[in-house]
């Protein structure tokens, strides 16, 4: 059973990892330096964590473990404080991120004329 939990939270890891690694690469994704400085932070956190369980877990794995869930916090943590960031300046979040592809009726320019 702790097999199975292992490699069900490195799969998980795997799939939070390409995630952000998408959001950081997409041009879709508008955020700021520190919004994509902790997405790679995080992305980086959890492709080591995945690493390390996909490997098969032992005793001696648990503090590269710990520190590669360190980077991950670390990471969500820059993240949150450049999101607080932008919404304290006045930036709205529809402006952080284009949600265009997703076939709306309008554009946002076409709504305001």
């Amino acid at each position: 059973m702790d097999d199975f939990i292992a490699i069900l939270n490195g799969v998980i890891s795997v799939a939070f990892s390409a995630v952000l690694v998408w959001g950081v690469l997409s041009p879709r994704v508008r955020d700021g330096v520190v919004v994509k400085f902790g997405m790679i932070l995080m992305a980086i956190g959890f492709a080591l964590s995945a690493a390390l369980l996909l490997d098969g877990i032992d005793h001696a794995d648990l503090i590269p473990l710990n520190r590669s869930r360190l980077l991950s916090h670390v990471g969500a943590v820059v993240a949150v404080v450049g999101w607080a960031w932008r919404m304290y300046r006045g930036e709205r979040l529809h402006h952080l991120f284009d949600f265009s592809f997703l076939g709306s009726a309008q554009t946002e320019d076409e709504a305001r004329a």
